[in-house]
């Protein structure tokens, strides 16, 4: 099935940027990546290590009330290009460990959800777009509970 991977809208990442605080008000956190597994949802890549990243919370669009979650994401502290990926997963989902694909409905309530390692979620995800009643699929890091990227239909 044809989709679309969605990174972080760009005007959030620029907004943190610039005023050093995430929707809520609350302290985004400059940092050193200091090794491997820093996804930057702006991006849809690792950061290297070494790299400056800032890490606050964010609220992925739709999923809507009791389902709308506010969690940890890391971006890269520089603008860098804007993620355009179509019909594959970026690298930062298939080497995850493993990722949880949560389908959510054109109202924002979560409809089903699946569990695999990053290598073998496309399958799941697919599944799970394929439904008519799935509006969009979010991907998060199943260890962490992070979100990482949201996919819909192409």
């Amino acid at each position: 099935m044809p989709y679309q991977v969605h990174a972080m809208p760009r005007d959030v990442a620029d907004r943190v940027r610039a005023s050093r605080a995430d929707a809520l008000g609350r302290p985004a956190v400059w940092m050193i990546a200091d090794g491997p597994g820093y996804p930057c949802r702006d991006s849809l890549r690792d950061a290297a290590p070494g790299a400056p990243v800032i890490l606050f919370g964010y609220g992925p669009p739709g999923a809507a009330g009791p389902y709308a979650e506010i969690g940890p994401v890391v971006i890269a502290a520089e603008p860098g290009d804007a993620a355009e990926v179509r019909d594959r997963l970026p690298e930062m989902i298939r080497g995850r460990p493993l990722i949880t694909a949560r389908a959510y409905d054109a109202a924002g309530r979560i409809r089903d959800a699946r569990v695999a390692p990053g290598a073998e979620i496309e399958g799941p995800m697919n599944a799970l777009l394929a439904h008519p009643d799935t509006a969009e699929v979010h991907l998060r890091n199943a260890g962490w509970g992070c979100f990482l990227c949201r996919v819909t239909r192409a």
